[in-house]
């Protein structure tokens, strides 16, 4: 299986996002575009009185979820009782809002954890859900920016309204993407191969030792007691497969339940995302336009868009159509297979997206000869760093 897609990655040095990195919830007016995007207001859940905490989270090198559950820890509290409206970058400051269940700020203000922030902001009547939020205001510094191009493709992109709206690398893991070729095998449901390319399919951005572990139990695969000891404890996810097969050596279907459901299913979507990329790539190849629908093309706010295949995907008429059975064909999977038959909470009705990702409030400042400071504002769901490859374009180098 290729990459993620050509536009996942860029030759950069990503400096970081500023502390201001803020999200904007539904009906808040964007800072940078001045729209309100006909949204209604904030919800009046949020503020004055209720059994939820609300508070911003000001993050470093965090996954989302693991910060969720290091509170947790701290709080003595089932993550269960946290509410997030998306997931922000790892290897980035950002903030955003999040709620938990029957934590007085006081108490939230006192905890001290490395590289992370939590400042309270009041009391909420409800958790916060993914629909909550509008999107994400970016603030990003690149060094080693190649700026001769990029007047011309600030000006594109501004007559467009946006970029190609694939998904960035986050979407299959920046330091070892390999979600989405571990979900092709859980919609294939061939169980096996899933947990054997989970466990031991190496990238070089990965530590000496896990490396190390990786390529032992690919070459002694079976071995699961000894890769056990082998493998590093900061591999958790990876030693609660490999506990299970210690004792159940061929039941890796149970073995990959081990994991927990928001990651199983993540590898369902990063393969779904995987095969919207491709479509998208190749519509583009083919000379479609992204900011404007043609014959066949099924709309969303007069946009075309691309599929996330899944079991109750209706397909495209017209070239568009056309791209999206072959690219199918070529992967060997059909949209009935996204009924996982064998593990059905794992099952995939599909969704469509628009093909362009509108991009509000654009700015670029020089400093220096080879800096540019970038700030833009994307609806959620959004990748900056697909717009930083659409206004830098890429060498097929993965940002740090």
């Amino acid at each position: 299986m290729e990459k993620p897609s050509r536009n996942t990655y860029i030759p950069l040095t990503i400096v970081g996002e500023c502390p201001e990195c803020r999200e904007y919830h539904r009906g808040r007016e964007c800072p940078e575009c001045g729209q309100d995007l006909r949204r209604p207001r904030l919800r009046p859940q949020f503020g004055g009185r209720g059994p939820h905490t609300l508070f911003y989270l000001e993050k470093y090198d965090w996954d989302t979820m693991k910060a969720v559950r290091r509170i947790a820890q701290a709080l003595r509290k089932h993550h269960r009782h946290f509410g997030i409206a998306g997931m922000k970058d790892k290897r980035a400051v950002t903030s955003q809002r999040v709620t938990v269940r029957g934590v007085p700020p006081g108490v939230l203000a006192r905890l001290r954890i490395r590289d992370l922030k939590i400042v309270p902001m009041g009391r909420a009547r409800r958790k916060l859900r993914p629909g909550d939020l509008w999107g994400n205001r970016f603030v990003i510094t690149v060094r080693g920016a190649k700026v001769r191009r990029l007047p011309e493709a600030l000006r594109t992109v501004r007559e467009l309204g946006g970029v190609p709206n694939y998904y960035g690398l986050q979407r299959f893991g920046s330091r070892r993407p390999v979600t989405h070729v571990v979900g092709k095998y859980v919609v294939l449901e061939d169980w096996e191969k899933a947990v054997k390319t989970f466990l031991t399919l190496e990238y070089p951005r990965e530590s000496p030792e896990a490396l190390e572990a990786r390529r032992w139990l690919k070459e002694h695969w079976g071995e699961f007691k000894e890769a056990l000891r082998r493998f590093p404890k900061f591999l958790d996810y990876e030693r609660h497969i490999l506990e299970h097969l210690a004792r159940h050596p061929h039941d890796y279907i149970n073995a990959f339940r081990r994991l927990p459901m928001w990651i199983r299913r993540m590898f369902v979507h990063a393969y779904q995302s995987y095969l919207f990329n491709r479509i998208l790539s190749e519509r583009i190849a083919r000379g479609l336009p992204v900011h404007r629908p043609v014959e066949g093309d099924v709309t969303q706010d007069g946009l075309p868009t691309v599929p996330l295949p899944g079991f109750r995907t209706e397909l495209s008429d017209g070239p568009q159509g056309e791209i999206e059975r072959e690219v199918l064909e070529e992967e060997g999977v059909r949209l009935e297979d996204f009924e996982i038959k064998s593990m059905p909470e794992l099952s995939a009705g599909g969704d469509r997206k628009p093909a362009l990702l509108r991009v509000y409030g654009l700015r670029a400042e020089a400093i220096g000869d080879d800096t540019v400071r970038f700030t833009f504002s994307l609806p959620r769901g959004g990748y900056a760093t697909t717009v930083l490859r659409e206004l830098l374009g890429s060498e097929g180098v993965y940002a740090d």
